[in-house]
């Protein structure tokens, strides 16, 4: 009974800290898909180690039991690490906002290898493809063993690979940080289960999975400090941080700017159609910033500095890149108004200013160098 305590109180204890993040995530009133699959993900692999912690009494222990009940205790955790891998396939998906996840049609086609594993495994004690278990009790892997490895390494590695296209999109108003953390993920649960389908007895995976879920987890709490909840780009906290650490480095080659953009008559829209119809605004000027900075070549930072107000910080070669790029914004918005035939016309002024190195001043003070000029623009307009 020694290594059954062992092994079940390592798996006891992982609960109760996925236990926590699920009582924390489950605060959250306004949840998104992807938020919502993660909490399916946490309850996933909560069920699997307690599964784990049945086993290990099982497997360490002298109670008698019928070969029927034996042979679930085997079969149940196999088919949850399959389904906890597909979940977190679901969930990468999810946080970049691809149509699979919403698709009942593409979710059951991408579930076809849980399916074919799920039934090896319910099938395996007549068929004894998958494993079996001899008249003594003891545990054997069968000639079709390596696919309970295969399958979740496929949704792991299908996620990684989903995440590192998302992480290499140029422009910095992706959650970069969480979708780091989702490439390399796969990492520790991939060495973790092979290590665990050699090392049966030892109790290494439910540490991995609990430690990559946390770590997740807290990424995607830093993701909600540093992301405007609206549009998804930078905030003006993270936007800030930023430009400071530019402003004391600086790279040879590049000259650093800051364009400031500002929704003209933003508020009569919110009086005339209704701040919701405000919102959709501010989002439409932010996709259009987001495309405009797409370029390949330039480093863009982009940031919603508040209200109706972006930022962008240019590291150009030359002061006309930082210039094109302000007159691309202008005219992606106005592109806009024809693409979305709204009752009213989106557009915006911007501001443009250069920080010299040789004379240093602070963050704020080059932000308001900005509006200065955003003011002398909007001013030669009206006359």
């Amino acid at each position: 009974m020694g290594c059954a305590s062992y092994y079940a109180e390592a798996n006891i204890v992982c609960i109760l800290m996925l236990l926590v993040i699920l009582h924390q995530l489950n605060k959250d009133i306004d949840r998104q898909l992807s938020q919502i699959i993660f909490i399916n993900e946490i309850i996933a692999a909560i069920f699997y180690f307690a599964s784990d912690v049945l086993w290990a009494y099982v497997r360490f222990s002298n109670i008698e039991i019928s070969a029927t009940l034996e042979y679930i205790t085997y079969a149940i955790p196999f088919i949850m690490i399959s389904l906890c891998s597909f979940i977190w396939y679901i969930y990468v998906q999810a946080v970049a906002k691809n149509e699979i996840a919403r698709n009942p049609k593409q979710l059951i086609i991408t579930a076809i290898p849980l399916i074919i594993v799920s039934l090896l495994v319910i099938t395996s004690s007549q068929t004894n493809l998958v494993f079996s278990i001899d008249s003594v009790g003891k545990f054997h892997y069968e000639k079709l063993y390596y696919i309970l490895m295969i399958v979740p390494f496929i949704y792991l590695l299908g996620s990684s690979i989903v995440a590192y296209k998302r992480l290499c999109k140029k422009g910095k108003y992706n959650n970069y940080q969480l979708n780091k953390a989702l490439t390399y993920f796969p990492i520790t649960p991939i060495i973790g289960g092979s290590l665990q389908m050699v090392l049966l007895d030892t109790p290494i995976i439910c540490y991995v999975i609990t430690g990559s879920l946390i770590f997740v987890y807290v990424r995607t709490l830093q993701g909600l400090i540093t992301i405007d909840p609206l549009t998804q780009i930078n905030n003006r906290s993270h936007m800030m941080k930023y430009l400071s650490r530019k402003m004391r480095t600086h790279e040879v080659g590049l000259q650093l700017f800051v364009i400031l953009i500002d929704i003209d008559n933003c508020k009569l829209i919110n009086e005339q159609f209704g701040r919701s119809e405000g919102d959709k605004a501010i989002v439409r000027v932010a996709d259009s910033i987001k495309e405009a900075c797409s370029n390949q070549r330039s480093r863009f930072f982009v940031a919603r500095y508040g209200g109706d107000e972006f930022v962008v910080i240019a590291e150009v070669e030359y002061k006309a890149e930082a210039n094109w790029l302000a007159d691309k914004i202008k005219s992606n918005v106005r592109l806009g108004n024809e693409k979305h035939n709204s009752q009213y016309t989106i557009s915006v002024t911007t501001g443009l200013a250069g920080y010299d190195y040789s004379e240093p001043i602070t963050a704020p003070a080059l932000i308001a160098r900005a509006h200065s000029s955003l003011q002398k623009t909007k001013s030669a307009n009206v006359i």
